[in-house]
């Protein structure tokens, strides 16, 4: 199942064993396989058509319009938590409306940080860690690589949701962990919603098209 396939590629990320690697090469694209048949898409990191670096480009199938297309992922800071030096030339941090900030820059002090709060919540077990590599478990986890649209119009959006009491069992499989420590796993039962920002399609999207925002309209 999607399930079990993902659980097997995201317990073992940091795995030296040659056959855990060999294996989690495997999985990886059973999942692939196994999450277009769940989504009817797949999303790939190619080199960007509107700048310099990379962008999001769906490479497989379609996405209709006002449909999920992926995640933001990264640490949730809460209005207040420090975070001058992570933002230091970072131009992965996404400031949400009610003031709390993701930062999803997969390198660096971001990188770090991201591992270390995982680990102190009991690490694979509350969220997806994989979306640090090259290649993540889970292609909806790469919505921090969107580009600006530019000078043309974007065919995604961003929108904040909250989650409440998801559950525990499904967690590992969110890009997200919380700079502040909260009670409990991961705050799973304390109450207080955990802050995803998920992408929307604006218009229909077909393959080979590229992923771009409106970043000054978020």
């Amino acid at each position: 199942s999607v399930i079990e396939k993902l659980d097997a590629v995201i317990r073992y990320p940091g795995r030296s064993d040659s056959t855990v690697r060999k294996n989690a090469t495997q999985f990886r694209q059973e999942v692939r396989s196994l999450l277009f048949k769940e989504v009817g898409f797949e999303l790939s990191r190619c080199e960007s058509s509107v700048c310099e670096g990379e962008g999001v480009f769906l490479s497989k199938g379609a996405i209709p319009s006002h449909a999920f297309c992926c995640l933001y992922p990264g640490t949730v800071y809460g209005p207040g938590d420090p975070i001058l030096f992570q933002s230091l030339g970072n131009s992965f941090i996404l400031k949400c409306r009610d003031g709390q900030m993701i930062d999803g820059n997969d390198r660096r002090i971001s990188r770090s940080i991201y591992k270390s709060c995982a680990y102190r919540d009991f690490g694979h077990l509350v969220c997806d860690l994989s979306w640090l590599e090259r290649n993540p478990a889970n292609f909806l986890n790469i919505g921090q690589y969107i580009n600006d649209a530019r000078n043309v119009k974007g065919n995604v959006q961003y929108i904040d949701v909250d989650i409440f009491d998801w559950p525990i069992s499904l967690r590992r499989w969110l890009p997200y962990t919380t700079y502040r420590p909260r009670e409990g796993i991961a705050g799973v039962h304390d109450g207080i919603p955990l802050r995803i920002v998920a992408l929307v399609s604006t218009r229909d999207i077909i393959e080979g098209e590229e992923l771009l925002s409106d970043y000054l309209s978020y």
